[in-house]
């Protein structure tokens, strides 16, 4: 039963295509009893066709996810949204509920200050000395860089290497940090 919850977190992570997973999940019923299995049965239920299947398969699974794994699944999906957003303040949104989820995290992981250092830049906004578009460039940015590597990345671990590792993208600023303080 571990290798189909595992098949299934890593489908949750993009990591396995819905037909592959399908193909191990019905290839495992065959062998396990459905009314016995509570997990088997509730995987089985979903229809992965649908097009929010994976807020299904993480109320599923949401009790067997590591911290990393539970990190990653929601950075992804607040980055996402980041990126299809339509206003400000909803980038404003979802950019602050990626900070409270790293505020959480007893770990520290350097794709966290890629974050703060976004954050850190938006609070200076009140002293003129950044332009609001250019910063909320750069969180749609880092949004984009991160969903791309998640993308590539083939496995669990090569995921969280990523959220260990971050990117320390360097940003252009419009104003030297010496002219600030003029």
């Amino acid at each position: 039963m571990e290798e189909i919850k595992e098949k299934a977190i890593e489908l949750l992570l993009d990591i396995i295509s819905k037909e592959d997973f399908e193909m191990i999940l019905y290839e495992k019923v065959k062998t396990e009893d459905l009314v016995k299995n509570k997990l088997l049965f509730d995987l089985v239920s979903i229809n992965y066709r649908d097009e929010n299947y994976q807020n299904k398969l993480f109320d599923i699974l949401k009790d067997f996810l590591s911290k990393e794994s539970l990190i990653i699944y929601k950075v992804n999906i607040y980055c996402s949204k980041i990126i299809n957003a339509e206003t400000n303040k909803d980038i404003y949104d979802w950019f602050e509920k990626i900070l409270d989820l790293f505020c959480v995290a007893i770990d520290e992981y350097n794709l966290m200050w890629d974050f703060l250092l976004l954050s850190d830049r938006l609070g200076f906004l009140y002293m003129k000395y950044e332009k609001e578009e250019i910063i909320l460039k750069d969180v749609k940015h880092l949004s984009l860089e991160l969903i791309k590597n998640f993308k590539v990345a083939s496995s669990i671990k090569e995921k969280h290497n990523i959220l260990n590792d971050g990117f320390n993208l360097k940003y252009k600023s419009a104003i030297k940090w010496y002219e600030f303080w003029k």
